[in-house]
């Protein structure tokens, strides 16, 4: 489960960090904030369906010899067993970090949450020009909002009515667009791609237009652009609110001001997002997951040997191979197996180097039932190699028939027995 959370992190992370390169070059410096927000939040679904997309590659002649010439690559080296295990434990320390930055960016994100819900329960509620608005006391932040609520800190009600006016426009169009709903998205990707700028980066562009929106709506309503503009001056020194709110100086003020002068980008900028197109194409060339799993598929299916065509019985059940639907499958699969098989086998003196053939038969309830030699070695090199496979004690998933029943089924796995 965790190790298919950090590959669906990694595939849906370079979706994310190609399409952000192609909005930052091409789109960022827009006046189109609407259709820039909509182009974010898109890029946030395309990245979390990413890793879910397929397609299929061909299946060549050709290319199956080379699937061939690779299995013929793989062996064990009884002499680096150690280091294989090192890259094992580095796999391990590196998915543990992961867990760990999830899991904190996660809880922070709950914690926030819970802060949030904790202050539309606490506050006092009242009417300010026709808006319900929160009051926070003894806060001195930043008005900001949240779950379609406006919270203004009680010193803000010593501010003129115009000002007041402004302030309350500016968060009434978070709540109108219900820009809280985006942020929501945006941190769950982020603690699911805690490790990559891109999430971090694409989600202070998404603020920043919320934050162009809102300036824009406050422009609308009022005549003095100057004045809205000063009272962003005086009052966006103070710290910032959570990240899961829309606050009056969450963005950088240089920013929204040189937005707000900025002549309006023409119809033709749309065409820019059309950018994103091959940064998503180019993402999946790297990423697809199903051209990851057609050549780990075919790959499987030679080192499944050849997957047992001489018609062999199980020790579980007297099964045809070509009845089989679903082969057995190793946990972790069979570069897994390879792995474990490092583990157990320590070379001694009096084994033989060379490549070996074992038939290994799995029951229907994923045990390994019986171990043949086809191909050996010598009496004592195979009866050792069988004996450390024996101690392999991982549960396999059972082959399945047509009708979906577990049964036994039986594979030859080569084995390259060297000393370096």
């Amino acid at each position: 489960m965790i190790n298919s959370l950090f590959t669906y992190s990694l595939t849906s992370g370079v979706t994310l960090a190609s399409m952000y390169a192609a909005y930052r070059i091409f789109m960022r410096q827009t006046t189109l904030f609407h259709f820039n927000r909509s182009c974010i939040l898109a890029i946030y679904c395309i990245a979390a369906l990413a890793p879910l997309l397929t397609f299929s590659l061909p299946t060549t002649h050709g290319s199956m010899a080379s699937f061939t010439a690779v299995l013929d690559e793989i062996s064990i080296n009884v002499s680096h067993a150690a280091a294989i295990a090192r890259q094992s434990a580095i796999a391990q320390s590196i998915l543990t970090i992961y867990i760990i930055g999830a899991a904190i960016v996660a809880l922070r994100f709950v914690a926030d949450f819970a802060y949030m819900i904790y202050l539309r329960t606490s506050c006092k509620a009242t009417e300010i020009n026709g808006r319900t608005v929160r009051i926070l006391t003894g806060d001195n932040r930043s008005p900001f909002s949240w779950g379609g609520e406006i919270f203004i800190p009680k010193t803000y009600l010593d501010e003129s009515l115009e000002r007041l006016a402004m302030v309350i426009s500016h968060e009434a169009a978070h709540c109108s667009s219900r820009h809280w709903i985006d942020l929501l998205l945006s941190h769950m990707v982020i603690a699911v791609n805690w490790y990559n700028p891109a999430a971090w980066l694409l989600n202070r562009e998404l603020v920043n237009a919320h934050e162009y929106q809102a300036d824009g709506n406050v422009l609308k309503s009022t005549d003095d652009a100057t004045e809205y503009q000063l009272l962003l001056i005086e009052k966006t020194a103070g710290p910032r609110f959570h990240a899961l709110a829309d606050s009056l100086n969450h963005s950088s003020l240089k920013k929204r001001i040189t937005m707000m002068m900025k002549n309006q980008s023409k119809r033709s900028a749309y065409l820019r997002s059309l950018a994103l197109l091959p940064a998503l194409a180019a993402a999946m060339c790297v990423t697809n997951s199903s051209c990851a799993n057609s050549v780990q598929e075919q790959l499987d299916d030679q080192v499944r040997t050849e997957i047992s065509t001489s018609r062999g019985t199980t020790a579980a059940t007297q099964q045809t191979d070509a009845s089989i639907e679903a082969n057995a499958q190793y946990p972790g699969g069979f570069e897994q197996l390879y792995a474990d098989i490092s583990d157990v086998l320590q070379w001694k003196d009096g084994l033989d180097e060379g490549r070996m053939s074992l038939e290994l038969s799995i029951d229907a309830e994923g045990n390994l039932a019986e171990i043949t030699v086809r191909e050996g070695l010598s009496e004592t090199t195979d009866s050792y190699v069988i004996g450390c496979l024996k101690k392999l004690t991982a549960k396999w998933t059972p082959a399945k028939d047509s009708d979906g029943n577990c049964v036994g089924m039986s594979f030859v796995l080569p084995v390259t027995l060297k000393t370096k």
